[in-house]
């Protein structure tokens, strides 16, 4: 089985991942970002325009797109940095499974490949220029446009999926990784459409980590390097953003939301429900190595990080009511003497949340 633990961005997804990090017989994939599904022009964008738009010209750009996705994504250059020359072999093989047909031909003047450098408007000029010697009698044969390969491919979405079910299991294989085991992977899914992209799977889940949006915002604002991803400028900006988003983080029976908070002032009972989920039954053997609360803690309900920002705070408050976690109906962590005896017993090693 497979699971994805997906967030969007200061929620503290990295929290969940630490926790089953205590697993010794959880495989996982946490290096970086597991981004090839859902990213823009990924295997999600492809599976739409070959499956669903079903249109000539639109699956050569898709195709296109694909391509260069993989020759200068973020994601493929990391995936080099693991396997080499494999994951070029890897992708190559994959995409030449999905095209029917290629050809050296001339690019659509509505082809979303040529909108880059002008190129549409220099063909448009230039297309124009045959016509006129064409209507004049000219005896000239004029071409000015270069050939370029392009692609063709309509298919069903089940034929569509087994052939991606194929290749992610030989990827996962070329990581080391057996779908046959229980397979972590950091940011597999969507947070916000987890069911994309699961039927690429035999076995699939998605655990989404939800935060608070005053603790979101300020860690923006603490953290404002790593947080441009985010409107973090304008509270009003932010409020629609988060406010968006939460239409559409939803538990199913393969999405378990879990509050980033409750890991935390609730830990048993939201540490058994992550392992009901899983078909967990024992506790971890490292439990408390990489994920303690009664260190994240600090890392909620920062009060003299709100004072800075009050009249934000406030706005989000009266905005955003529904989302806000209700401090004062939870313990800290920290005078629940059996659990900082048992956290404390543990040589920390976990990594720095925001």
């Amino acid at each position: 089985m497979v699971f994805g633990i997906c967030g969007y961005g200061n929620s503290g997804a990295s929290a969940i991942v630490d926790y089953l990090r205590g697993y010794s017989n959880i495989k996982m994939f946490n290096r970086f970002e597991f981004q090839l599904l859902h990213e823009v022009d990924g295997i999600n964008d492809l599976k739409y325009y070959l499956t669903g738009n079903r249109e000539r010209i639109a699956c050569n750009t898709a195709i296109h797109r694909f391509i260069k996705l993989q020759e200068k994504g973020s994601f493929a250059s990391g995936m080099r940095s693991i396997l080499g020359e494999r994951y070029d072999e890897w992708w190559k093989s994959y995409i030449n499974s999905l095209i029917q047909a290629s050809w050296d031909g001339e690019d659509s003047l509505y082809d979303g490949t040529e909108l880059q450098r002008g190129r549409w408007y220099r063909k448009l000029y230039y297309r124009q220029l045959i016509l006129r010697a064409k209507s004049s009698g000219s005896p000239y044969r004029i071409q000015l446009t270069s050939l370029r390969k392009r692609y063709f491919s309509m298919m069903t979405e089940e034929e569509f999926d087994s052939v991606t079910k194929k290749y992610i299991s030989e990827l996962f294989g070329l990581l080391n990784l057996s779908l046959s085991d229980k397979v972590m992977v950091d940011m597999l899914f969507s947070s916000t459409d987890t069911s994309r992209g699961m039927e690429f799977f035999d076995d699939a889940k998605a655990i989404i980590v939800n935060r608070e949006p005053r603790d979101v915002y300020v860690s923006s604002k603490v953290h404002p390097e790593d947080s441009r991803f985010m409107p973090n400028g304008s509270v009003d900006e932010f409020i629609s953003y988060y406010r968006s988003m939460q239409r559409f983080i939803k538990s199913s029976p393969n999405t378990l939301v879990v509050r980033y908070e409750d890991l935390i002032y609730k830990y048993r009972e939201t540490a058994e429900a992550i392992r009901t989920f899983l078909g967990i039954e024992s506790l971890p053997d490292k439990e408390f190595k990489f994920f303690n609360p009664t260190v994240s803690v600090k890392y909620t309900h920062r009060t003299s990080v709100y004072e800075q920002y009050a009249a934000d705070i406030k706005k989000i408050e009266e905005q955003l009511p529904e989302y806000l976690y209700d401090y004062d109906s939870v313990k800290s962590p920290l005078l629940d003497e059996e659990l900082v005896k048992q956290a404390n017993s543990v040589g920390y090693r976990g990594l720095n949340e925001k």
